[in-house]
């Protein structure tokens, strides 16, 4: 006992050390007092899900005195080892908040500190890149030495700060970037790209060279005090070319010091492979037929090797006329592999008028955008009217802003539409034939087989043509009309204020092709255009079109964890005014809908069905989804007796501009048996997951 009242020092000292080896200090010091009266002071930590922390004591005390170190309050989301000088807490994977106690004991005392930890999802997360290949050296443009590539995702940060961005190869061999451009959030303001990503998802974006680095199969990996993220890249032979407004097609070659002045002289010059950077060059006016149009057989890329045409950081390129971006290989068997990335693109074959009909009509077909097989659109600005119109403009014929087709040629296969900002297309008086995206296979006899386009992480913002992710197909000159071989996946896209349903399916030839929609969020959709409240241009007012008119379709349709926000909120009286509207003549497709949220402040239908689609309605199953209306009365809301599970509760739900924000106490928390590894703003789902496009993560 002797010992026990000796005067001793006991200082301890916690520290937070990542992963990265950053640490960030706990601050915790015991004074030199007796054991008896030390007081710990409760500390409250911030842990990455993913990543261990260590906790070392410095516990200085007589020789011959024994102390104990003990849990005497395990955690609940993670794991603890205790050793003579320090504890490791391993969170296990899930999110949330989570404590530990920690007695120091002699054979007398017991002195307890409590710890509160927020485990919480802090990593980088990269989505996609705009270019996936490319040339190392090349660029001369005194900055950088290969090609730009431009990358988006999450927790990336407003600003570089300390994060490292590097090119990796394969057997860990790493090499910063030659040059950063710059690195921000994507807000669609100079210097970034002109897609507002920031309001849709709070993604970030970087644009960097690539180092002088040997060909093949890279990585590129940025790195913060919180994590690593990759992307797949491949280093390749290739040319570099530009385009400015202060360039020459007479005496320019296409370099960074001679540039040329127009696309159309790139176009005609260099072949397949080659990446294309084009510095604040408008092409084309308004009664352009199509801006940007390559047909050169050259010029015609595969998907190891592709076309780029993209903006030079810090720049607008613009592409303007009836049609912005079209390519034509010339033949079935020639591949394309064009990508189209940060330009603004400007579409329409029509005037508007004061009414915002279209008038002056010079054509019968627009679009913004047609695909190309292997090919990708990245990260564009897509409407119709430039600012300096004074005449106005609505695309009013065939065709949508971003348009895959194989009809003629194959534009469908593997097309990649990531991260595009399509706002305010179309007019009121657009009509049922023009959309806002479309997607189809139209190969008729040919019947082909094809790889399945992917749409994700776009952002779709009041347009007036009808149809959101729209895909239809048919065939107007025989049986067949090709099939997608492997799923489409429509995901992580956000649909606000648009013309018709959000997501739509529909086909008139015997497709079985399966259909993949999750993550997408929907907001104010299923609205009508016109001008007078009683003409339309034919747009559904449901949230979810499915429009089944062959005997012989038999897609599968999947619908998970997606958030449909209000719909018909302009109250039309006619069609379906339904969440999810059936308007079929048969019945062979099967809809599985799970972990989906249908929110309505009316008392709307949740399911509806016009008199030939009634049987559809019975090929629905599903369960753990929201059916929820605001409706003090309730008489055509009825929830599906179908649903195994369903959740009639007000889902709390509120609306941040684009965004969706998940209240404290949602019925929708931990009621999803969904694997998604994300929601759609790159945060990590804890399982059991929350119903819908958002994680409810508390903090």
């Amino acid at each position: 006992m002797n010992n026990l009242k000796k005067l001793f020092l006991i200082v301890v000292i916690f520290k937070l050390v990542t992963a990265c080896g950053d640490p960030s200090a706990i601050p915790e010091t015991v004074s030199d007092t007796k054991f008896s009266d030390i007081t710990f002071h409760e500390t409250s930590v911030e842990v990455q899900f993913d990543q261990s922390i260590v906790i070392p004591f410095d516990l200085v005390k007589d020789e011959n005195h024994s102390v104990e170190r003990t849990l005497s309050d395990p955690p609940s989301l993670g794991e603890v080892a205790i050793n003579n000088n320090a504890l490791e807490y391993t969170p296990s994977g899930a999110l949330g908040k989570d404590t530990l106690t920690i007695s120091i004991a002699d054979n007398e005392k017991n002195i307890e500190h409590k710890f509160k930890f927020l485990v919480s999802d802090r990593a980088p997360h990269l989505a996609f890149s705009d270019i996936i290949s490319g040339p190392s050296t090349g660029l001369g443009d005194g900055n950088g030495s290969g090609v730009i590539i431009t990358i988006w995702g999450f927790k990336l940060g407003d600003a570089q700060y300390d994060s490292v961005i590097e090119l990796c190869d394969l057997d860990n061999f790493c090499s910063e970037a030659a040059y950063v451009y710059y690195w921000k959030n994507a807000d669609g303001k100079l210097p970034s790209g002109p897609a507002n990503l920031y309001e849709s998802h709070g993604m970030q974006e970087i644009s960097f060279s690539i180092p002088k680095i040997s060909n093949g199969e890279k990585q590129i990996r940025v790195t913060n005090n919180y994590g690593v993220t990759t992307l797949p890249f491949t280093v390749r032979d290739g040319g570099i070319f530009h385009v400015t407004s202060q360039g020459s097609d007479k005496i320019g070659n296409g370099s960074f010091e001679r540039p040329w002045l127009t696309i159309a002289k790139a176009d005609s010059t260099i072949d397949a492979g080659s990446t294309l950077y084009v510095h604040n060059v408008t092409t084309g006016d308004e009664s352009t037929k199509t801006a940007i149009y390559n047909n050169r057989s050259k010029a015609m890329s595969s998907l190891d090797a592709q076309f780029s045409y993209v903006a030079y950081p810090n720049t607008r390129p613009e592409a303007i006329g009836e049609r912005g971006f079209s390519q034509y290989s010339g033949y079935e068997g020639m591949t394309a592999g064009f990508i189209i990335s940060k330009f603004s693109l400007y579409n329409a074959e029509s005037d508007e008028d004061e009414n915002n009909q279209h008038v002056n009509v010079r054509a019968n077909v627009t679009y913004g955008i047609m695909g190309s097989q292997n090919g990708r659109a990245i990260g564009n600005y897509l409407t119709d009217a430039h600012p300096d119109d004074i005449t106005g403009a609505c695309p009013d014929g065939q065709q949508a802003a971003i348009v895959a087709s194989a009809q003629s040629g194959d534009h469908v296969s593997n097309f990649k539409v990531f991260g595009n900002h399509i706002f305010d297309y179309g007019c009121e008086g657009s009509t049922k034939f023009q959309h806002t995206t479309y997607i189809t296979i139209r190969s008729a006899d040919k019947n082909k087989q094809l790889e399945a386009p992917e749409m994700a992480w776009n952002f779709l913002q009041d347009n007036k043509t009808t149809g959101g992710l729209h895909y239809f197909d048919e065939n107007h000159k025989g049986v067949d009309c090709g099939q997608f071989i492997t799923p489409v996946n429509i995901h992580d896209n956000v649909i606000i204020n648009q013309a018709g349903p959000a997501l739509a399916y529909g086909a008139n030839c015997p497709v079985n092709t399966t259909f993949n929609f999750y993550n997408n969020v929907a907001i104010n959709v299923g609205l009508r255009a016109d001008f007078d409240g009683k003409t339309t241009n034919g747009s559904l007012n449901n949230a979810v079109a499915i429009s089944v008119g062959h005997p012989l379709v038999t897609s599968e349709l999947n619908f998970e964890n997606n958030i449909f926000y209000k719909w018909n909120s302009d109250e039309q009286r006619h069609h379906l005014r339904a969440c999810v509207g059936f308007s079929a003549r048969h019945n062979g497709a099967s809809i599985n809908w799970n972990n989906n949220v249908c929110y309505t402040e009316s008392d709307l239908t949740f399911i509806g069905f016009n008199y030939l689609g009634d049987s559809m309605s019975s090929k629905m199953s599903g369960k753990n989804n929201v059916w929820y209306t605001a409706a003090e009365k309730r008489i055509y809301a009825v929830t599906p007796f179908w649903d195994e599970n369903p959740i009639t509760r007000n889902p709390l739900l509120t609306i941040d501009n684009s965004k969706i924000i998940i209240s404290l106490g949602s019925p929708r928390v931990k009621k999803s048996e969904s694997r998604l590894l994300r929601d759609i703003y790159g945060q990590v789902r804890v399982f059991p997951t929350t119903v819908g496009a958002v994680e409810f993560i508390q903090k």
